[in-house]
């Protein structure tokens, strides 16, 4: 056999051993304990953040929308552009469902704030109002 087909083998040997032991490390358990996959390779949380104009009074409307059948409870931090103090809190999200934050749930939103989604079982999204 020659140095290049070895070489060939050898690399491909590897890598199928470097997958072998990837997928058995994380057969076991995820990061929650739970299983599913590598603890470290987590999917987004399954959240998407848009926003609006808002109807009443100024500023922007967040609308976080739950894009699973099962009810999904979420961190939202938020984070003003402006300086203001960051806010975090809880957010229950019914299986499909949608929950818009705005002023009149005590954050006015301006261009340039950060809008954060965190779930223990997932990557966090996030997004900049535009």
């Amino acid at each position: 056999m020659s140095r290049i087909a070895l070489r060939r083998t050898l690399t491909a040997l590897a890598c199928v051993f470097l997958v072998g032991m990837l997928v058995a490390c994380g057969g076991g358990g995820g990061a929650n304990g739970k299983g599913g996959g590598l603890p470290f390779v987590k999917p987004t949380v399954p959240v998407v953040i848009s926003y609006r104009s808002s109807a009443w009074g100024k500023g922007k409307v967040a609308i976080f929308s739950n894009q699973t059948a099962s009810r999904l409870t979420v961190t939202v931090n938020l984070t003003s552009a402006s300086g203001k103090e960051p806010v975090s809190g809880v957010l229950d999200l019914d299986p499909n469902g949608k929950r818009e934050i705005g002023w009149m749930e005590g954050w006015k939103f301006e261009s340039g704030d950060r809008v954060e989604v965190t779930h223990p079982d997932y990557s966090s999204t996030s997004g900049t109002i535009p």
